[in-house]
């Protein structure tokens, strides 16, 4: 059986994207028949850069895991030919198949999928700096995860507070990576 995923990039701060001088609370919420969505703008006026890249999976656990990377690196890689400035990206995926759900991300979005009676399916957290494998990976590829100052939280390379990022070229790709 073939299934579908729907890789959505937003959040990229590009010059079409520049920060709004207050924070927007503005929400919008989407209910389906089977699904809801919800969304908080941020510093941003819209999530204007939208990409998808769809994917054709089959049944198998390392083939979808394969797949996703290789959707990730490949968005990455298109994102890169066009001109977005010198800004990372964010990204929320899912994947709903008939025995599973993947939830995967990039960056510090979160986000969690919620059965009608409560109950959480899939839940995808930051990827922040305080987890001590990813410290590693950075450390042995040549990047410094270190605070700007004593209150500052841990930032790659004095600059980024994620460990995985999206559109981000002025970090090496070695250091932070676009793989979920």
């Amino acid at each position: 059986m073939k299934h579908e995923t729907i890789l959505q990039m937003d959040d990229s701060q590009s010059d079409i994207a520049k920060s709004l001088d207050q924070l927007s609370k503005d929400k919008e919420k989407i209910d389906g028949k089977w699904f809801g969505f919800c969304s908080m703008q941020g510093y941003r006026p819209s999530m204007e850069n939208f990409h998808q890249h769809l994917k054709h999976l089959d049944d198998h656990y390392l083939e979808f895991r394969r797949a996703i990377k290789n959707a990730f690196i490949k968005l990455d890689k298109n994102l890169r030919k066009n001109d977005y400035d010198n800004w990372g990206s964010v990204c929320i995926a899912c994947l709903i198949g008939p025995k599973q759900i993947y939830l995967i991300n990039v960056g510090d979005a979160q986000a969690i999928i919620i059965s009608d009676n409560g109950e959480i399916l899939a839940s995808a957290h930051d990827h922040t700096l305080d987890d001590p494998n990813e410290e590693e990976r950075i450390q042995e590829a040549g990047g410094k995860i270190t605070r700007k100052s004593p209150k500052d939280i841990l930032r790659v390379e004095q600059r980024l507070a994620m460990r995985r990022v999206l559109e981000d070229f002025t970090i090496d790709k070695n250091i932070v990576s676009p793989i979920p």
